[in-house]
């Protein structure tokens, strides 16, 4: 079988269906949690959306790294790019700071 879902003249990759469904899921998690902490519930979305654009980032750095130089050097990079990241923007990439 397939990971396909077929629709008349549509086909559906299920695989992208689960990572959107797992993304919004995750959201509503957040948004409970936040609740329950007493901190504002709109951060929720923000932080799973920050979570799906880094990793996207990562994910596309670690591709090309990997295909026009090595796998080896890729992981190295990831780790890399995260540190400098947590060093040099502990806020986020589009973060603003706490008070």
């Amino acid at each position: 079988m397939l990971p396909e879902i077929h629709l008349g003249p549509f086909t559906l990759q299920t695989f992208g269906l689960m990572f959107a469904l797992s993304f919004v899921v995750a959201g509503a998690i957040i948004h409970r949690r936040l609740g329950e902490l007493g901190k504002p519930q709109d951060w929720a979305y923000e932080m799973a959306f920050a979570a799906l654009i880094g990793g996207l980032i990562l994910g596309m750095i670690d591709s090309v790294v990997t295909t026009t130089i090595s796998g080896d050097i890729a992981i190295i990079l990831s780790f890399v790019v995260i540190f400098l990241v947590l060093v040099f923007r502990p806020s986020g990439l589009f973060g603003q700071k706490w008070d």
